[in-house]
């Protein structure tokens, strides 16, 4: 597979199908939560399951497929679409609590 197919299918699927998470955690007592998208995606023709949140995908596809307008592009896509699971995310975690607060 060329690398543009390769770039142009694997942009499809962080776009659109990648599973992002969000890992929350909070370094000290009486600080707040820290919250990190991630996204889980696999390089067309390859096997191996990849996690990275947003620095980590910047630095894969720049260095994978360059810098050029396409790439800045497509990573400016993914950025927006994991911050916005992660709102929505969070939302439904906040959601859960409120509900399972109300039944006490």
């Amino acid at each position: 597979m060329k690398k543009e197919q390769e770039f142009e299918t694997l942009l499809n699927a962080l776009w659109t199908t990648a599973p992002v998470t969000v890992s929350s955690s909070s370094s000290e007592v009486n600080t707040p939560e820290r919250h990190v998208a991630e996204i889980h995606f696999v390089v067309p023709g390859q096997k191996t399951r990849r996690t990275m949140d947003k620095e980590q995908i910047i630095k894969f596809l720049i260095l994978r497929y360059g810098g050029d307008q396409s790439v800045t592009t497509g990573v400016l896509g993914v950025l927006d679409r994991m911050e916005t699971e992660k709102q929505r995310i969070l939302a439904e975690r906040k959601a859960v609590q409120d509900e399972m607060h109300a039944r006490l």
